[in-house]
């Protein structure tokens, strides 16, 4: 499948370092904790048991621990990340956060598609364009 990025949001908040962000990234590409077959549940909610794609909680621990904080759903009961989707959704307000044409390294890019159990997928530029 040949997918296009629809949607790519750099972080506007003061306390953005895009090389920070990335070497988090970085750091966590050889762990499981995002794997489809890992169970995240009980320290991330309904949503992340084993079998569910977790690219929007990769995105949010990364982002936690590089600038303590993360975007979240405010309309759900879970507050949980926000979705691939969302991140997708050019104008979709994500708060921290502004929708730009050309990525950079430390964006965040995100297509949307209808999987059975996610909006999309989301990952964090890592390279130029």
């Amino acid at each position: 499948r040949d997918y296009k990025v629809t949607g790519v949001q750099t972080c506007a908040l003061p306390i953005c370092n895009c090389h920070k962000i990335i070497e988090v990234a970085r750091s966590k590409l050889q762990s499981r904790n995002w794997a489809s077959k890992t169970d995240r549940s009980s320290d991330a909610g309904v949503g992340f048991g084993r079998g569910r794609n977790k690219c929007n909680l990769f995105i949010c621990d990364v982002l936690t621990e590089a600038l303590g904080q993360c975007p979240r759903r405010t309309l759900s009961l879970s507050q949980g990340p926000i979705s691939a989707g969302d991140w997708a959704n050019r104008s979709k307000n994500i708060p921290g956060f502004d929708s730009v044409q050309i990525p950079q390294p430390g964006d965040i890019a995100a297509v949307a598609f209808p999987y059975a159990d996610a909006s999309g997928h989301v990952a964090i530029v890592d390279g130029p364009g």
